[in-house]
């Protein structure tokens, strides 16, 4: 066996080479043919209104190209590749707007030969649609910053424009947006700020979503929004609620004894030029009327009606307001009238009180419970004659109520009748009672 394969050994390598080289002449003399599969040919759509129409976008589903297979001749088949083939759909062939879509390849390539021929792979593709729909979120305005304002100053309004943003896009990028704002940072600011601001997108757990014109997919109506943030200093003014009407005129048996507020200033904020002039806020007495009540009650009142436009208050406008209407007790008290004060007595004259005698009865007023234990040398009464000249005249009766509540008063009397008498030859003498006659003390 081994003999067969070793004898004439040069013989049988030289007619390997010639076979060889043979076949080299063969194949390049006779050029075969040899097929090629070329790959990532483009598809491109035409009349695509028929979607744009029906407010639709759409994709291809899976591989977005075509592919051929080429016969050509060995030595040219180079001079074919994916430039010379143009893949189209026509939309207007399309039956079912959501399904499949033919795939026409044509050849567009200047190689020629008679023994050139190809065919497509690709005929026929997954079209998927989907609804374009419009939606529009309000834009809102979210600061920070806040809370490092310059000091005494607040935010006194916000604005931003426009209001609204409409994106137009398929519906499954627009299912999860929950809400579009802008952020301005208001950090140390003492004056207004104002600018444009990119319009961002959230879902409801706050995460952004990113929407961007880029996107051709996408249109908005605005991709930012112009705020404008007012930012003013503070200042103080009081609540003056002290123009109360008809407090004398409350219904009988009863007393006015005051207001409570549950705000005796209030924090301002505005135009400098207009809160510097505002040092409180006079609460029309029409607002604080009383007449005729015969029980306490309460009201509440808007501030911001007095102030001017372009002023409020920071925090509640609203203040409560709290009347104390109380029951009045009367109570009558004898008063000897020899403990009378008398005041402006001239030492030549002599003083007698005519409508009274030793005693009198003083009656007082009081809020109920305030007069049970008050007794007659709690208090003192005065008479006034100062620059009077002999004769009789009608003298006011001043109380002294030392010690006692401020609400109580001296009803009765108001006034008494005093008689002054001159030198002996201007009157006939008459002997004066003991308890009701004062000689001229000089006081």
């Amino acid at each position: 066996m081994k003999d067969i394969l070793t004898k004439n050994l040069g013989y049988k390598i030289g007619a390997l080479c010639i076979a060889i080289l043979l076949w080299i002449y063969v194949v390049n003399a006779e050029n075969p043919l040899t097929n090629r599969t070329i790959t990532g040919i483009p598809i491109s759509f035409i009349n695509t209104e028929v979607f744009t129409e029906n407010q639709m976008t759409y994709e291809i589903s899976g591989s977005q190209t075509a592919s051929v297979t080429v016969s050509i001749p060995r030595t040219d088949r180079t001079r074919v590749d994916r430039d010379d083939f143009k893949a189209v759909i026509d939309c207007n062939l399309i039956n079912d707007l959501n399904g499949a879509a033919q795939v026409a390849i044509t050849y567009t390539g200047d190689y020629a030969n008679s023994n050139f021929s190809w065919q497509a792979l690709t005929n026929t593709v997954q079209i998927v649609t989907e609804q374009i729909t419009s939606l529009s979120w309000p834009v809102d305005l979210k600061l920070t910053g806040e809370d490092l304002l310059a000091s005494g100053c607040i935010v006194f309004s916000q604005n931003v424009s426009p209001a609204t943003v409409t994106v137009t896009a398929p519906k499954s990028k627009l299912e999860n947006i929950a809400s579009a704002s802008v952020e301005v940072d208001v950090s140390a600011a003492d004056s207004p700020v104002s600018g444009d601001f990119p319009i961002a997108f959230f879902d409801r757990w706050g995460e952004e979503i990113p929407i961007s014109e880029e996107d051709e997919e996408i249109t908005l109506s605005a991709s930012t929004a112009t705020a404008t943030v007012t930012i003013y200093p503070t200042d103080q003014a009081l609540v003056d609620c002290s123009q109360v009407m008809g407090a004398d005129k409350v219904a009988d048996g009863f007393r006015f004894n005051g207001i409570t507020s549950s705000m005796e200033t209030v924090k301002l904020a505005g135009d400098p030029m207009l809160v510097n002039g505002i040092n409180s806020i006079v609460i029309p007495a029409e607002e604080l009327d009383v007449t005729g009540a015969s029980e306490s009650f309460s009201k509440e009142i808007d501030l911001s009606a007095y102030l001017p436009q372009g002023v409020r208050i920071v925090g509640g406008s609203t203040v409560k307001i709290d009347f104390s209407i109380l029951k009045v007790d009367t109570k009558e008290i004898s008063y000897v009238t020899g403990r009378i004060n008398w005041i402006g007595q001239n030492t030549e004259y002599r003083y007698r009180i005519l409508d009274v005698g030793m005693v009198m009865p003083v009656t007082l007023s009081g809020l109920e419970g305030e007069l049970e234990n008050v007794v007659t040398g709690d208090f003192n009464l005065t008479l006034d004659v100062s620059g009077l000249k002999p004769g009789t005249h009608e003298v006011a009766v001043t109380s002294d109520l030392v010690g006692l509540s401020d609400s109580i008063e001296m009803v009765s009397p108001r006034s008494l009748t005093v008689q002054i008498i001159g030198s002996a030859d201007e009157y006939e003498e008459e002997e004066l009672p003991e308890e009701t006659e004062a000689a001229g003390t000089g006081n």
